[in-house]
């Protein structure tokens, strides 16, 4: 869908697995393959995470592109370890700023 829309992303940084999305969130699970030492939460996957919520957006090609600009609160709570899943849900989805909760998970269901 990104390339389709002239966004090239490398390999590090398509970590998106499998998506499910409502009308206004989304769920997937992210690729923790990779070098990913050093980091409680690799740079890459907090980005697959940000990329899952553009597609609650993009629903054709007329769609606007919306890139993330800004992070309000970081919490963490332990490194990411095994299975990964991120939920986001859009608090606002219409006008030229759009706020989003993103919560990450383990195959627990554990928030990470």
């Amino acid at each position: 869908m990104f390339a389709n829309l002239g966004i090239q992303y490398g390999t590090e940084f398509q970590t998106i697995q499998s998506i499910r999305r409502g009308e206004s969130d989304v769920l997937v699970k992210l690729d923790l393959s990779g070098d990913h030492l050093g980091f409680t939460l690799p740079p890459m996957l907090l980005d697959g995470a940000l990329h899952s919520m553009a597609v609650g957006l993009l629903r054709d090609a007329d769609s606007p592109l919306f890139l993330p600009v800004g992070i309000g609160k970081y919490h963490s709570f332990g490194p990411v370890t095994g299975e990964l899943w991120s939920y986001g849900k859009w608090n606002e989805m219409e006008g030229e700023i759009r706020t989003a909760d993103i919560t990450l998970f383990d195959g627990t269901g554990k928030v990470v």
